[in-house]
């Protein structure tokens, strides 16, 4: 009889701990899926980032030409593409809640670095408005109040480009007709065209069938909203490629596809054909390899500071390479251009970046953390499937 009680109770403990081990692992699943960044950090994605916003500079101010600059847009638009599907499927879904919330989070992350870089074109402008001018055509203070809210909300189709002798529209941050494209395109990935492989197809098939049918409109091809639906479309079909394969990278090889990238996006430059043409093309198609590389490398702890720190001046470097270098010329009072305006602005815009991004964490990604954590628990602890992605 005592045996027998024995086993009985010992047959209890038994369940009682399978059972509270069960319940231990269900919670930290739970845990797992509502970390606020889930999303592991892709190695060298951020370096790469920022050497992209780099090529963007040495463009512009540079000896190359202002469509080399499109080709790293369109390869920001693929990483962006791919990094806004994940965080919808991780962090968002696709309800009406989720919608919101990823609406304001990518504001918050577009627009206050934004309004800083046109208040800084103000600056320069009012400083000195006939240098100005000269410097770029877009440096004009806007004439009117619709102008001046223009400005401040950017979205329009594509940049403004006037024929000879009539004044241009475009405002007074000049890469910025980039950030019109790219809200846009949240919001089409957002309302869906992110949700499975199948809406990524598609939206790739419609940027396809829409540079088809622009291909003789260099302008609306490479710079219209439709137009980034490819490179975005591309992004999207490389996240669930990634996710299906489920292929393990050494960082060895992540660093090596991401360098070999870096020199074949400049090598392209270098080609006897039109920028707008094959080239373009060519970088889409060579990035969407190496990024399947890159985005399948297994994490390093080194590399989660370079995606961090380095990869965090890519967006202000982007934004304000352009005030930066008209104000090199005038504390220098220097009409340096091409390669030696490139390396005198360079510490200058790395400098003021990284300014930018330190204030930014400090006072907008507390806000975006807010925004990104709220609806990811229903009522009683549970995860809220509608929110978090999974169908």
């Amino acid at each position: 009889m005592p045996q027998r009680f024995c086993s009985r109770l010992w047959s209890a403990h038994y369940e009682r701990t399978r059972d509270d081990s069960r319940c231990e692992k269900i919670g930290a699943t739970r845990n797992m899926r509502l970390r606020p960044f889930p999303i592991r950090p892709v190695n060298m994605l951020g370096a790469l980032r920022t050497f992209l916003a780099l090529i963007v500079m040495a463009a512009h101010l540079g000896r190359w030409t202002d469509l080399t600059a499109t080709y790293a847009v369109s390869t920001f638009f693929v990483i962006s593409g791919y990094l806004m599907t994940a965080t919808l499927h991780r962090n968002y879904g696709f309800g009406s809640s989720g919608f919101f919330r990823f609406f304001l989070n990518r504001f918050l992350r577009l627009y206050p670095m934004y309004w800083i870089a046109a208040g800084m074109s103000v600056l320069l402008i009012v400083l000195e408005p006939t240098l100005a001018e000269a410097y770029h055509r877009n440096f004009l203070l806007p004439d009117s109040l619709r102008s001046w809210a223009s400005l401040a909300m950017n979205w329009y189709w594509r940049p403004d480009f006037p024929l000879p002798g009539k004044p241009s529209v475009s405002h007074i941050v000049p890469p910025a007709w980039a950030l019109a494209v790219e809200f846009a395109m949240y919001v089409v990935l957002a309302l869906g065209a992110a949700r499975n492989i199948k809406t990524g197809v598609l939206c790739l098939l419609v940027g396809v069938s829409f540079h088809v049918a622009m291909a003789h409109d260099v302008n609306e091809r490479i710079y219209a909203i439709p137009a980034a639906a490819l490179p975005y479309g591309i992004g999207i079909c490389l996240y669930f490629a990634i996710k299906a394969c489920r292929a393990s990278v050494t960082t060895y090889a992540s660093v090596t596809a991401t360098l070999l990238y870096a020199g074949f996006i400049c090598a392209l430059h270098f080609l006897p054909l039109d920028a707008a043409g094959i080239p373009y093309y060519l970088n889409l198609a060579g990035f969407a390899v190496a990024f399947f590389f890159i985005a399948s490398a297994t994490e390093g702890g080194y590399f989660r500071w370079i995606d961090r720190n380095i990869g965090g001046l890519s967006y202000p470097i982007y934004l304000i390479h352009y005030q930066a270098a008209f104000a090199i010329q005038l504390l220098l009072s220097t009409k340096a251009a091409g390669w030696t305006l490139f390396w005198f602005t360079l510490p200058l815009a790395v400098a003021l970046s990284a300014a930018l991004e330190y204030l930014n964490r400090q006072i907008v990604d507390p806000c975006r953390n807010v925004v990104r954590a709220k609806g990811g628990v229903l009522s009683g602890g549970a995860p809220n499937m509608s929110q978090s992605g999974t169908r």
